[in-house]
């Protein structure tokens, strides 16, 4: 999957530390006419990574320590693009989390910077960034 520009014009502004990451270096976001995420697909990969932290208590109290959100909130807006693209920043920037995340979702590992790029267009600045392409399979 790929994610382009052009998203929605209204977007968050969530942690920009998952510039640094060396996976969200890595990926290469091919953006071709037609081709990206949908809003729909990167929805529920953040729904699946609530899902995963949720299972992981001392990993959500991490999560929701650097959002600042309360359990009760994390859960009154998980369906919320705000919620979603917060979840997946903290989940991009944390690379052992990445792999485990798509090992258990049986997902590309890039999806989780596919997905936060098409809930936030500006997530990693004007442009997306450059490297390697797929790197599992499905």
């Amino acid at each position: 999957m790929t994610v382009c520009e052009g998203g929605p014009s209204e977007h968050v502004q969530p942690n920009r530390a998952s510039l640094n990451n060396p996976l969200a270096k890595a990926a290469k976001i091919d953006c071709g006419e037609g081709g990206g995420m949908t809003e729909d697909e990167a929805e529920v990969t953040a729904l699946q990574a609530i899902a995963f932290y949720a299972a992981r208590p001392d990993a959500m109290l991490r999560l929701l320590a650097a959002t600042g959100l309360t359990m009760e909130a994390m859960a009154a807006t998980a369906s919320e693009r705000a919620t979603q693209a917060a979840v997946l920043d903290y989940l991009s920037r944390l690379d052992k989390d990445v792999i485990a995340f798509a090992d258990e979702t049986d997902r590309d590992p890039l999806d989780v910077f596919h997905a936060l790029r098409a809930l936030d267009p500006t997530a990693f600045g004007e442009s997306p960034p450059a490297g390697l392409g797929r790197s599992r399979k499905r």
